[in-house]
């Protein structure tokens, strides 16, 4: 089964079946260190035993507000401060409206993942054309994602998708193939938001997915 990652294993470029998960032949076990605060969540983080469940949930929120397609988002302190237990992408809150802002910080809260939330806006490049991607901020991707290449698991609706996860020149992870089945079986339209949720999994990286729509309307 899958739980949720404690912080105090984390080790850069470890693969998930060995130090992540507290192997004490190779590493110092760090959970006796006082509790991290990270920079960019603004609390303190403990290790959590509790299970996870699948990623299950989808909420439909209506929108007129416009998502970019630019590669790297828009820089703002914004999306950095105001949202604490969640990194989001540059740019990410100002393709929001206050609808959808207070969707957003109800669905983190009410997750209470021990580990950041990171959170994306779809854009074009993540629906449309043959080769459909999304990328990871770099500054999640290194702390949370610390390999570079790897396949990941995505959860949604008790259903899983296998998804190459793959390092940019930049350090940012890029999700590829199989990107495209999970975000057409699952009818991501230009707008909604993506919350991804990283489990413990002593043998490979699982991550929930969580839909914020952009819009009401059904879709096909």
């Amino acid at each position: 089964g899958c739980e949720k990652l404690p912080v105090c294993n984390l080790m850069k470029n470890a693969a998930p079946g060995k130090d992540w998960w507290g192997n004490t032949d190779d590493i110092v076990n760090t959970c006796h260190d006082p509790p991290m605060k990270f920079p960019h969540c603004g609390r303190q983080i403990r290790p959590s035993m509790d299970s996870s469940r699948q990623g299950n949930d989808i909420i439909n929120v209506s929108s007129s507000s416009s998502a970019s397609d630019s590669a790297g988002g828009i820089s703002s302190s914004e999306d950095d401060l105001s949202l604490p237990g969640c990194i989001l992408a540059n740019g990410t809150l100002l393709n929001l409206n206050q609808v959808q802002k207070k969707q957003l910080k109800e669905k983190v809260r009410a997750m209470n993942s021990e580990v950041p939330i990171y959170g994306c806006v779809i854009r074009k490049s993540s629906i449309y054309g043959a080769t459909r991607s999304l990328d990871i901020s770099r500054k999640y991707a290194e702390v949370y994602l610390p390999f570079k290449e790897q396949m990941l698991t995505l959860q949604l609706h008790g259903k899983k998708w296998e998804v190459r996860c793959r390092v940019k020149n930049n350090k940012t992870k890029r999700l590829m193939r199989g990107w495209k089945h999970f975000a057409r079986g699952n009818s991501l339209w230009l707008g909604d938001v993506c919350l991804f949720e990283l489990l413990r999994n002593k043998k490979k990286y699982v991550m929930n997915l969580h839909i914020i729509r952009k819009s009401l309307y059904k879709r096909k």
